[in-house]
């Protein structure tokens, strides 16, 4: 009889502060790798996705940089952030190397699950036509394709995704604003590598 070994638990947690350095280094090179991107638009991105930008999500709410996890081990993150009742997803990545192919489908349906959560309408994301592999995932997963942002950043085109949710606390979130007392300890922190 064979033996096969059992498959470590797939689970998510938030971010530490801790953590954010690395994220960003796996983002960065993500960014700069995936093809279909014009040089224009990676290198904006690159910059908007800087360590002071995670840095500042975390401090809105530490689960806006969700760890991916196989057992006691990272093997990818989500990233979103909040928009006045829109929780954008931003990036999301398994690392190559530690990837299986169980993995995008229990991730995606752990973090639709922890964002059902009552304070959002809707989570939005965007991709790029050519990316067959995240408008399926994304379809599996109710997102509706609402629309075609045709020259949207750095002339590229985009498709617009979108799932509903089911907000049922009162109020918004402010999107991105903090105050700024925190945005100037966050940029201390990453100036002196805190962060």
């Amino acid at each position: 009889m064979a033996h096969t070994e059992a498959r470590a638990p797939l689970w998510q947690r938030p971010a530490r502060r801790s953590e954010i350095s690395g994220v960003h280094a796996r983002l960065q090179a993500l960014i700069a790798e995936l093809p279909g991107f014009t040089p224009e638009f990676r290198q904006f991105e690159r910059q908007r996705m800087s360590k002071l930008f995670l840095a500042n999500l975390h401090s809105l709410d530490e689960n806006y940089i969700r760890l991916c996890m196989a057992g006691d081990g990272n093997v990818g993150f989500m990233i979103s952030g909040p928009e006045y009742g829109t929780l954008w997803q931003y990036w999301s990545a398994l690392f190559p190397e530690l990837r299986e192919p169980h993995m995008p489908l229990t991730f995606m349906r752990l973090y639709i699950e922890h964002w059902d959560n009552g304070c959002f309408h809707k989570i939005a994301n965007i991709t790029t036509a050519n990316n067959r592999p995240a408008i399926a995932m994304l379809k599996r997963f109710r997102f509706e394709h609402v629309g075609d942002l045709h020259r949207h950043v750095m002339g590229q085109d985009f498709l617009l995704f979108e799932r509903p949710l089911n907000k049922t606390v009162e109020g918004y979130d402010r999107g991105l604003q903090l105050p700024r007392s925190t945005r100037l300890v966050n940029r201390m922190r990453c100036m002196t590598g805190l962060i």
